[in-house]
Formats: C-alpha cells, sequence, structure tokens
C-alpha cells in the first residue's frame, strides 16, 4: 500500500514550489500557537493510524449539514483549495474522528481542543494580515513544520490533513 506520503509528494513539491514563487512576505508574522500538541497528536495518529480497525459509519454527521461554500465564502477559501482539501484530506477525515473520539485517546482530544482553541484566538486576532483562509492554513502547516522538522519530516502532509480536518470540521475559521 502506496503511503500518504509516497503518494502526495509531486503534489506537494509542486505546491510548495508554488508557494515559494508567491509572495511569501505575508507569512512575515507567522501565526503563533503551542504547535507541539498537534504535533505530539500527528506522530501516535500516524503510528495508530494501522491499528484502527472500525470506523464509525457517522462518526461525523455534522460535517455533511455544514454548507461548505457558504463557510468557504465566509472565510475567503477559494474553490481551487477547497477541492484540494477534498482531494488530499478529506478520505482521512473520518479516520481521523475515531481517533479522537476513542476513550483511549482523550489525552489527545484534549490536546487537539487546546491547540484549536489556541488556534482559532489567533486566527480571529490576525485574520486581516492574510488575503485569504489559504494563507491561513498554508501559515499553520509551515509553522508546525518548521519547528518540528526531525520529528516529522516522513509524515509532515498529515499536518496538512490535520489543519484541513481543523477547518473542515468548523472547528478554525468562521462558521456558517
Amino acid at each position: 500500500m502506496i503511503s500518504l506520503y509516497e503518494k502526495y509528494l509531486p503534489v506537494l513539491g509542486l505546491i510548495n514550489i508554488l508557494l515559494l514563487v508567491n509572495d511569501l512576505s505575508r507569512f512575515a508574522e507567522p501565526l503563533r500557537f503551542y504547535e507541539n500538541d498537534l504535533r505530539d497528536i500527528i506522530i501516535v495518529f500516524a503510528e495508530k493510524n494501522k491499528q484502527i480497525l472500525d470506523v464509525v459509519n457517522n462518526a461525523l454527521p455534522s460535517l455533511e449539514m455544514i454548507d461548505k461554500d457558504e463557510k468557504n465564502r465566509l472565510n475567503n477559501l477559494g474553490k481551487d483549495y477547497f477541492d484540494f482539501i477534498n482531494a488530499h484530506s478529506l478520505p482521512y477525515f473520518k479516520e481521523i474522528d475515531s481517533f479522537l473520539k476513542a476513550p483511549q485517546n482523550i489525552k489527545f482530544m484534549r490536546m487537539y481542543m487546546n491547540t484549536v482553541s489556541d488556534l482559532q484566538a489567533k486566527i480571529i486576532l490576525k485574520r486581516d494580515q492574510y488575503n485569504d483562509f489559504m494563507e491561513i492554513i498554508e501559515g499553520v502547516v509551515d509553522f508546525v513544520v518548521e519547528n518540528n522538522e526531525s520529528k516529522i519530516r516522513g509524515i509532515r502532509s498529515i499536518v496538512r490533513v490535520f489543519v484541513h480536518f481543523m477547518y473542515f470540521n468548523c472547528d478554525i475559521g468562521k462558521k456558517p
């Protein structure tokens, strides 16, 4: 089975090149938060993800009821980037939800909720510094990866999946 990293390496490389070509001065002041909790969740998730046997069928019922077009409009998230979220990350959302809701992972759920709280507060505080929400998402991904590169080098694409999950689940950003 091809790993998530191997599957999306060419796409991630292209996206990184495109981001570098664009004006990166917008990231001069990244959203700072305690990224170690997110890093630790991602590391454990990557280790245990093969051990999760059953995914709850209705784990994310509220996600389908959220008007994604309206959420994207409110947050100024473009269609191309949202299509990228759907293609790159959506297939893993139920698995992440099951992982976080599992009773034995309550510690990680708390870490996740603390991270969401920190991020949402920083996003509200600095929202006017970013043109669109894609810049915020990618800024968070860059911040986590750059500050934890030695620990998550081989699984860094999962960082993006988790941040996409936060957005898709309406944990960060404006809600419709």
